[in-house]
């Protein structure tokens, strides 16, 4: 009789729990709360979904460290963007 082979679940799988956890912290977090400490708080999960979106999905891991720098760099200037404009008002 062969032994079963067991399999470790793949990184991105838990990249994609941790999207799941985040997506729905978020939302709860945003239901009906208008101060700033909820938008900082929300803006700030969007950004870390950003960033295992970027590592995990978009297949840069094996690139060269100008995509990493460039894809960070995209995600920091957007994420001051949206900071800047909620945060103003």
């Amino acid at each position: 009789m062969p032994a079963l082979k067991t399999t470790h679940p793949k990184p991105c799988t838990y990249a994609w729990l941790l999207l799941l956890f985040l997506s729905t912290a978020s939302y709860l977090l945003g239901q009906d709360k208008t101060g700033t400490l909820f938008i900082t708080s929300v803006l700030c999960i969007t950004v870390i979904k950003g960033h295992l979106i970027i590592r995990y999905f978009m297949g840069i891991r094996g690139v060269k460290p100008l995509w990493h720098i460039i894809m960070g760099t995209y995600l920091a200037i957007i994420g001051a963007i949206i900071g800047i404009a909620y945060l103003s008002q």
